[in-house]
């Protein structure tokens, strides 16, 4: 047996997590150049051995492309790769750079 189980002050069961455990698997940065009028990008990162069929999750690491800017970042698990969302919510043109862990759970 294995996993872990935490219990509160009353003796319950609070997490219980012992039929799998998440684990880091990679971590992967992107760079994506945004166009004036193009408010919504797509980009494709290769993630080699993720599947869409979830067991696995993505936590993203961004900042502001550049000052006075805005964008909101979504990361959508594929087959292969992560296909990372950007709507931003300006017109300017600028690089947008950024990182994301991939997680097994």
């Amino acid at each position: 047996s294995y996993g872990l189980r935490v219990w509160n002050a009353s003796g319950n069961i609070i997490v219980d997590i012992t039929d799998r455990i998440t684990k880091l698997a990679s971590t992967h940065s992107f760079s994506k150049y945004l166009v004036k009028d193009n408010n919504l990008v797509t980009h494709d990162v290769s993630v080699p051995g993720i599947l869409a069929d979830g067991s696995w999750f993505v936590q993203g690491t961004t900042k502001p492309p550049q000052v006075g800017s805005s964008a909101f970042y979504s990361y959508e698990i594929m087959s292969g790769i992560v296909r990372v969302h950007i709507l931003k919510f300006d017109r300017g043109t600028y690089a947008a750079t950024g990182s994301f862990t991939v997680y097994k759970v």
